[in-house]
């Protein structure tokens, strides 16, 4: 899966990493709201410009937000919401309170959703990488998870 998707072409452009996610809100929140998941927003204050490509960039925010509230509805002792937040630093992530990472989820192939294809993960991981991002995914002292990734910060005047 990781060849085939390295296979896209690659338009690299200078988006506001901020409006990319603010772009990807209705569609998490349409997800969130009929399973009582409260989605909490906290963007950089000034424009975080990132070099990347803006729709590749926006399913992977959409796949990581999905994730979260899926993990949500299968924790249902856990607070129902996830915070979602942008950094200057070209940083983006999103928290759950679910169950935790049993394993790196990026080390495999397909991940074992019940529902879905089980590539999202893959499919975010080359996506991000191509356009010489970090992705990366953590468990939460709090208890669920944090994943997230960072993109190169575009240059002054570019």
């Amino acid at each position: 899966m990781r060849a085939f998707v390295g296979h896209l072409e690659q338009v690299e452009q200078v988006a506001d990493l901020n409006d990319v996610v603010e772009e990807c809100l209705y569609f998490v929140r349409l997800r969130a709201a009929p399973l009582g998941v409260e989605v909490r927003v906290r963007l950089a204050p000034e424009p975080v410009l990132v070099r990347c490509e803006r729709v590749l960039t926006g399913q992977v925010v959409l796949n990581l937000c999905f994730n979260a509230v899926d993990e949500m509805e299968q924790s249902p002792a856990a607070p129902k919401r996830i915070d979602v937040a942008t950094a200057p630093d070209g940083t983006f992530t999103v928290d759950d309170r679910g169950r935790g990472l049993p394993r790196d989820p990026f080390a495999e192939s397909f991940t074992s959703k019940e529902h879905g294809s089980g590539i999202g993960l893959a499919l975010s991981h080359r996506i991000i990488t191509r356009q010489h991002g970090t992705i990366r995914a953590e468990k939460r002292a709090e208890g669920g998870s944090r994943f997230g990734f960072t993109l190169p910060l575009a240059e002054p005047g570019a």
